[in-house]
């Protein structure tokens, strides 16, 4: 989560952060990836 702050705060767009998350999939798997992408998600509804 502190990642998704982070980028936020450096210019980073939803978007973005979402396709960088979504890169990880080959290499942390399925499960984790959707773990990360749901705490992703959490930050975004925080910064509303």
């Amino acid at each position: 989560m502190s990642s998704t702050r982070k980028a936020m705060a450096a210019g980073a767009t939803a978007k973005e952060i979402e396709h960088a998350v979504m890169l990880a999939l080959t290499t942390t798997g399925f499960p984790n990836m959707i773990a990360a992408l749901s705490w992703v998600h959490e930050v975004f509804e925080e910064a509303k």
